[in-house]
C-alpha cells in the first residue's frame, strides 16, 4: 500500500511551451494524474508526452499521445489530459483558445 500511495503521488506532469493564439497562457488547475495500479505492481516508470487545446472556458480538446516510453500508460495520461481544467489563456483580457498544449505526464516511483 505505501508503494502506490508513493507512486499516486509521483505522478506529476509539467508544461511544455505550446504554440497558442494569446498574449497570457493559461494556468493548469492541478489535480495531477492516476499511476496504473498494474505499473506500481511491475515497479515501472514512464513518461508520456500529451498534446491537446484548452477552449476558451478551459476545457481540453483533442487530446493525443505524441510520444511514451511505456504505451501501458498512455490510457492514464489520455484520461488525466481529458479531466484536466484551466484558467483559460486570454488575449487583451478575453479568453481563446490555445492550441497544441503540450504536457509531459512523469509517472516515477518514490522509494
Amino acid at each position: 500500500m505505501k508503494a502506490l500511495t508513493s507512486a499516486l503521488l509521483a505522478a506529476s506532469f509539467f508544461l511544455s511551451p505550446a504554440h497558442a493564439e494569446q498574449s497570457d497562457r493559461g494556468t493548469l488547475i492541478p489535480h495531477g494524474p492516476v499511476y496504473p495500479h498494474e505499473m506500481v505492481k511491475k515497479n515501472l516508470e514512464a513518461v508520456v508526452m500529451v498534446k491537446t487545446d484548452v477552449n476558451t472556458e478551459g476545457r481540453t480538446t483533442d487530446c493525443h499521445v505524441v510520444s511514451s516510453t511505456n504505451t501501458d500508460f498512455n490510457a492514464s495520461a489520455l484520461d488525466y489530459c481529458r479531466k484536466a481544467r484551466y484558467s483559460p489563456a486570454t488575449k487583451n483580457g478575453v479568453p481563446v483558445v490555445e492550441y497544441g498544449k503540450t504536457l509531459t505526464v512523469r509517472y516515477r516511483l518514490d522509494d
